[in-house]
C-alpha cells in the first residue's frame, strides 16, 4: 500500500497524463480560442478536483485530513517545480513574466492553478470525511 505521499504523488502524475493526452487530442481535434497556456491551466483545475475527490475516497477511512493536507503540500510543491522547469529552462521566460502568471487577481492563471491545487484537496477530503 502505498503512503499519503506516495499516493499524493501517484495521482498527481495521473492527472500530469491526463492533461497532456487531453492537450495532444484537443489541440488535433478541436480549436482554441483562448491562449495556450490558459487552456492547460483550466484543464488541469478539472484534473485536480477530479484527483482531490479520489485522493479522499482512497483515504476516507483513516487520516484523512492528513492525507488530503499532504497531497496539496506535494501537489503544490511538485506543480511548482515542474512550472519553474517549464518556464525558464525550456521554454526560457524571464522572472517578470513568470511573476504576471502568478498574479490572479488580474488574469494570471498559475496563480489560480496554485490557489486551487491549496486548497481543493483539502476542501474535498472534509467534505467527504462530513459525508462519511
Amino acid at each position: 500500500m502505498l503512503s499519503k505521499a506516495g499516493s499524493a504523488l501517484f495521482i498527481w502524475v495521473g492527472m500530469l497524463v491526463t492533461v497532456g493526452l487531453y492537450e495532444a487530442i484537443s489541440g488535433f481535434f478541436v480549436g482554441r480560442e483562448t491562449g495556450a497556456l490558459d487552456h492547460v491551466f483550466y484543464f488541469a483545475m478539472i484534473c485536480i478536483l477530479g484527483g482531490s475527490i479520489w485522493n479522499a475516497s482512497i483515504w476516507r477511512a483513516k487520516g484523512g485530513l492528513q492525507a488530503s493536507i499532504v497531497a496539496a503540500c506535494v501537489w503544490l510543491v511538485a506543480t511548482i517545480l515542474l512550472y519553474i522547469l517549464l518556464f525558464f529552462v525550456v521554454m526560457g521566460a524571464s522572472l517578470a513574466e513568470f511573476l504576471d502568471l502568478l498574479k490572479f487577481w488580474q488574469g494570471g492563471t498559475l496563480g489560480l492553478l496554485l490557489l486551487v491545487l491549496a486548497i481543493a484537496p483539502i476542501l474535498i477530503g472534509e467534505v467527504n470525511r462530513k459525508l462519511k
